[in-house]
């Protein structure tokens, strides 16, 4: 049989007729490289899921032999390099969970699956990979510095290949980073204060999807007294989904937290700003009514007159329930005390509909480029739904343009 017809066999799900055709194929052929794949591959999935010993027999006999030649033959065969890579960190972690000794890669051949993850690292659309699978092996066989120096470097890497794409940097960094910081507080690598200049160093451009991070990373600094670290960690987590329970818990906690500090005299913008928008979002959460962080805003600028946060969230209620004529001295004099674009695009709407003017000038905002991205999406529609001054619209397009 060739190939195309071995996979045909594969693919619908013949097994163990492929197996014994593919092995007929590699005695008359055995430096087949396309059949040897396919051969390592349906072995292990002959066998998987099943026991993770039974496993590890036949990746033994059948499948890593079968890439080890293909990479013999093939040295920079990418597929082989992640298959052997994912086969056996995968088997091996199964094989400690049931706390079984045998293990594809020990002391003796670290060597060997170090080389591997080192050619999939030099190749830059396979490095990511890389660098996962070669942390994963040194952290397999429990060399911690190893482990710290792979995790910069790989922080090195993506930091200058994903130039021109923010995000994944961002994202990818903050995978390794987590790692590192559990490595580093987990195992007490470093002192504490190393630890919070770590974080401190990374916060700007972390974006963990994972919202429980950020958590972890608060009570970190919160533990060693740094609060700009804690509030500047707290301040990205409200950003992100906050859908999971134990975020959920974790915001009620931290509100509550909060709140002892402000009995015990704290005063803090950020603070209250946390405070005001986790009421806002997960009153029900905190049982409360929906128009509670409305009048904690307004309560607090009794004697807090010069707070942002105060009078975003107070105009912000206001604008929501389109009491545009009360929200717009409100949202007014938050943007004097800071230029934030949220602010500014509910202002911006309050004072059309109050009084059919177009704002013209745009203050310098310092949001992250989502912030912005987001608010430029909605301040858009509003502006296509609802003016049909088209020389006043020319001139604020024009404008908007001017201070890019």
């Amino acid at each position: 049989m060739n190939i195309e017809e071995l996979e045909n066999l594969f693919y619908s799900g013949d097994l163990a007729l492929c197996i014994e055709e593919g092995e007929q194929h590699l005695k008359n052929h055995p430096d087949d490289t396309a059949v040897l794949f396919l051969m390592a591959i349906a072995h292990y999935d002959y066998v998987y899921p099943g026991h993770p010993e039974l496993v590890y027999d036949t990746m033994n006999q059948f499948t890593v032999p079968y890439l080890k030649k293909i990479i013999s033959l093939e040295p920079q065969n990418s597929e082989a390099l992640q298959h052997i890579l994912s086969y056996a960190l995968n088997n091996d972690y199964n094989l400690a969970y049931i706390n079984l000794s045998k293990r594809h890669i020990t002391s003796e051949n670290r060597n060997d699956y170090i080389g591997y993850a080192q050619r999939l690292i030099q190749d830059p659309n396979h490095a990511t990979s890389g660098y996962d699978f070669l942390i994963r092996i040194y952290e397999s066989v429990g060399e911690k510095a190893a482990v710290l120096k792979t995790l910069d470097e790989a922080m090195v890497f993506f930091t200058t290949y994903f130039t021109a794409d923010r995000e994944q940097r961002d994202q990818y960094n903050a995978i390794f980073l987590m790692k590192k910081i559990y490595l580093l507080q987990e195992n007490k690598l470093i002192p504490p204060d190393q630890i919070i200049q770590v974080i401190a160093d990374h916060i700007q451009q972390f974006a963990s999807d994972d919202d429980s991070d950020y958590l972890y990373l608060a009570e970190i600094a919160f533990e060693n007294a740094d609060m700009a670290l804690t509030k500047a960690i707290l301040l990205k987590l409200i950003r992100g989904i906050n859908s999971k329970e134990d975020v959920l818990d974790g915001l009620v906690k931290w509100h509550q937290r909060f709140d002892k500090l402000i009995k015990n005299g704290l005063v803090d913008d950020d603070v209250f700003y946390f405070q005001l928008i986790v009421e806002r979002n997960h009153f029900e959460r905190m049982h409360l009514k929906a128009d509670f962080y409305y009048h904690h805003a307004l309560r607090l600028l009794e004697t807090h007159s010069d707070k942002f946060s105060l009078y975003h969230f107070a105009g912000t209620y206001l604008h929501e329930a389109a009491r545009h004529a009360e929200a717009l001295p409100l949202l007014s004099k938050a943007l004097e005390i800071k230029s934030a674009s949220i602010t500014w695009r509910r202002y911006f709407i309050s004072k059309y509909l109050v009084t059919g003017a177009i704002d013209l000038e745009l203050p310098t905002f310092e949001d992250l480029p989502r912030d912005l991205y987001n608010d430029g999406v909605e301040l858009s529609e509003f502006i296509t739904e609802e003016i049909t001054d088209q020389e006043d619209l020319a001139l604020f397009q024009a404008n908007v343009i001017g201070s890019l």
